[in-house]
């Protein structure tokens, strides 16, 4: 089962395929423009990693799970990541516009992204690559460029669950 959001228009679309293979999101996706998050399946990558009229993010609840595996070793990230769950919260709580909330994350998110992601860069050769803790930074260093890109629009979303 495919899950399509389209958090702005508040759609929600279901779409069964036999298979997770990439003709599902391939076809419901064909012709589209503009952002496109998602939990970071490989599947996304290969049809818009390099898309031209694409930019592919990703869901940073999808990466918190990984460090949440390891917490002892990982409350550094966890303990970051609770304060940007927690401006969002904030800004729910407001009420927030877009515009708004696209200036209080680089405000208030942006040195908490850039922190984070010093710290992949410095751990992610610290931990055996199959440790929880390697299989976490594994996961979302590569990522953390579509990971952070929430920061740049206020009418995109952290997370998508």
């Amino acid at each position: 089962m495919w899950l399509y959001h389209a958090p702005v228009d508040r759609l929600v679309l279901f779409d069964y395929r036999k298979g997770r293979d990439s003709s599902g999101p391939g076809e419901m996706l064909a012709g589209i423009k503009g952002i496109l998050q998602t939990d970071g399946y490989k599947v996304y990558e290969s049809l818009y990693g390099n898309h031209p009229d694409i930019l592919l993010t990703y869901c940073m609840a999808h990466a918190r799970r990984y460090f949440v595996n390891d917490e002892k070793q990982a409350n550094y990230v966890l303990d970051e990541m609770q304060l940007l769950y927690a401006l969002e919260q904030r800004m729910r709580e407001q009420e927030l516009g877009w515009e708004k909330r696209t200036e209080e994350r680089k405000k208030d998110a942006r040195p908490v992204l850039e922190r984070l992601e010093k710290w992949l860069k410095e751990n992610q050769y610290r931990y055996r690559p199959q440790s929880p803790m390697g299989k976490a930074i594994d996961y979302t260093l590569p990522r953390w460029a579509g990971l952070s890109a929430y920061e740049l629009h206020g009418q995109m979303e952290m997370t998508i669950i």
